[in-house]
């Protein structure tokens, strides 16, 4: 357990300076954008789950006009589909990636660690398991003006997902 709260640490300082970073680098096009998330369980996490929601932030790092560096943060959570059991899991993904610009559209391969907890509440208590999981996903989508409409693929070891997601950019 010791072992799991130093690997979140590590990661989060990581991930919080890596944002950090982007966001005052001096060159470059910079934003950050926010939004909501809906998944779509795909393979063992959908025989737990039929839908997944959440919300995320992104920061880019412009490389130039069609190239961005970019750090993500989200939370999901899957609740049960059986009425039976209570509970759900959860993820908090912290992903870094590449995105290219096509005139508005875009593709974006990313990578990173995924915290997955899963929680079961029983007559007898709750159960629950937690675990740090390597992600790698390929995504794309549509910007236009300040709305991002996103669509990617998630593959975190037997907790794949398909994700679609709406967000408002702000430059800095």
């Amino acid at each position: 357990m010791k072992q799991f709260f130093t690997k979140t640490k590590t990661t989060l300082m990581l991930a919080f300076f890596m944002f950090g970073a982007m966001v005052y680098a001096q060159e470059g096009f910079h934003k950050i954008n926010v939004g909501v998330d809906l998944a779509l369980p795909v393979g063992d996490l959908s025989n737990l789950s039929s839908i997944g929601f959440g919300a995320s932030g992104k920061a880019y790092y412009g490389l130039n006009h069609e190239m961005n560096i970019t750090g993500s943060l989200g939370y999901l959570y899957f609740p049960y589909k059986h009425s039976e059991l209570s509970g759900g899991v959860t993820m908090i993904p912290v992903m870094f990636g590449f995105d290219y610009d096509f005139d508005g559209f875009y593709i974006e391969p990313k990578l990173g660690l995924v915290f997955a907890s899963v929680k079961m509440d029983t007559i007898f208590g709750s159960v629950t398991n937690s675990s740090t999981e390597f992600g790698i996903g390929l995504g794309g989508g549509y910007r236009i003006n300040n709305l991002d409409f996103g669509l990617h693929y998630n593959i975190v070891n037997n907790l794949n997902y398909l994700g679609l997601r709406a967000a408002y950019s702000f430059d800095i």
